[in-house]
């Protein structure tokens, strides 16, 4: 037995070095999809889309604007005059997150109360909420650090920056409402490339093949015929 195993195992090597192309796939497939897939998967978020509404339009709101415009992860896109305006960028893609001013922001500040900051994010992509949130936080933070040691009233008893931030649209960063809906779309295409390809090798099994390589039909039209069928069960399953 295992003599007739180690023959074919050494017939396969020396049709693999034979047949270059084949050889090149198993060596290059591989290669191009874990470079592809390093740079596709990669979790670091990035210039995260901000729409900001400044009621105070006051030097201090403009220097937390800034404190956002300087780091990698925020960038300022548009500006709103109200929540309606916020709500909309939102909503429709346009902005990831969005920052609300106070109109008394520069006023609580000078008078060493707490100013507190709306933040807004998208929470349909979870990982890249917490991370805008967590960001948002650190900078929040730093901010009124600096204003604290810039101010140094003896009136100032606590931090004189605090941020709200909420979640829309998956308050509770549940990772299954972004993952499953994109889970659904490759399970099926998969399924259905494969039901098609068994398809195929069943017509060999058969031996209903050659009824069909003497029929006018082209390769590339029976292909076509054997994927609608199970697209369109693909599609009624979705």
């Amino acid at each position: 037995m295992w003599q007739r195993i180690t023959s074919i195992i050494i017939k396969e090597l020396i049709h693999l070095k034979r047949d270059r192309r084949s050889l090149a796939m198993i060596i290059l497939i591989p290669i191009i999809e874990i470079c592809i897939f390093g740079y596709a998967f990669s979790t670091n978020i990035t210039d995260v889309s901000l729409v900001i509404w400044d009621a105070d339009n006051s030097p201090q709101s403009r220097n937390l604007i800034q404190s956002f415009e300087q780091t990698e992860f925020f960038q300022v896109k548009y500006y709103a005059l109200d929540y309606d305006d916020i709500t909309e960028r939102i909503d429709s893609g346009d902005a990831r997150a969005g920052l609300v001013i106070p109109p008394d922001y520069d006023k609580l500040i000078r008078n060493g109360q707490e100013a507190s900051v709306q933040f807004f994010v998208d929470g349909s992509e979870p990982n890249a909420a917490l991370q805008a949130i967590a960001n948002a936080h650190l900078i929040v933070q730093a901010k009124g650090a600096d204003l604290m040691s810039e101010l140094s009233t003896s009136e100032m008893t606590m931090m004189p920056l605090s941020l709200q931030s909420r979640a829309w649209y998956n308050p509770a960063m549940k990772s299954s409402l972004f993952y499953l809906p994109g889970l659904i779309g490759v399970i099926l295409q998969m399924m259905t490339s494969m039901l098609a390809a068994f398809a195929i090798v069943r017509e060999r099994e058969t031996g209903t093949i050659e009824q069909l390589n003497v029929t006018p039909l082209r390769r590339g039209e029976m292909i076509v015929a054997k994927l609608v069928p199970y697209v369109m069960i693909g599609y009624g399953q979705v």
